[in-house]
């Protein structure tokens, strides 16, 4: 425990305003990929009712790059921003987990494009958690929150695992 506890350590030596910017990339990125499939989708390129996600996931991205910038640039705005930030990734990781359950349980749903990541939902899993301890100081307090990001990662292997053998059983 005690080498999980020191890379704990050394991820909380990243400044505020250096998760500021990683939220800043994020919220972009996640604006330009889902903007990106809405465009195709409103082309007629891909499937309209595979975009209908996009309507909600864009505009909480762009909330987040906003806030991220301004909060970059006012640092008395930081930590609030911040929980905000713990609070929207928190609530898209019960989202993710919620989906990787399902696929996992109920199979690759059918006639859509499936693609699955590990090393991503990996991250997708960790990083909330990591950052809910960061903006929560209260709750990293508990001999628990040192471990939960790692037990998270856990639970994504294991949930990749299984969406992996879905992934395959669907090939053959």
């Amino acid at each position: 425990m005690s080498r999980t506890a020191d890379v704990m350590r050394k991820l909380n030596r990243l400044s505020d305003r250096g998760l500021l910017w990683i939220h800043a990339a994020i919220g972009f990125f996640v604006a330009l990929a889902h903007g990106g499939f809405l465009l195709l989708a409103r082309a007629g390129k891909a499937p309209l009712d595979e975009a209908k996600f996009t309507y909600i996931t864009i505009p909480i991205a762009l909330i987040v790059l906003a806030s991220a910038i301004v909060a970059i640039l006012r640092l008395s705005l930081r930590a609030n921003v911040l929980k905000f930030h713990a609070v929207v990734l928190g609530l898209a990781w019960l989202g993710a987990m919620y989906f990787s359950v399902q696929v996992a349980v109920v199979g690759i749903p059918p006639g859509v494009n499936f693609v699955w990541n590990p090393v991503f939902f990996a991250f997708v899993a960790a990083y909330p958690i990591y950052l809910v301890q960061r903006a929560f100081p209260a709750l990293s307090a508990h001999e628990w929150a040192v471990v939960a990001p790692v037990w998270a990662v856990a639970a994504s292997v294991v949930l990749s695992a299984v969406v992996m053998w879905r992934i395959a059983n669907v090939a053959t």
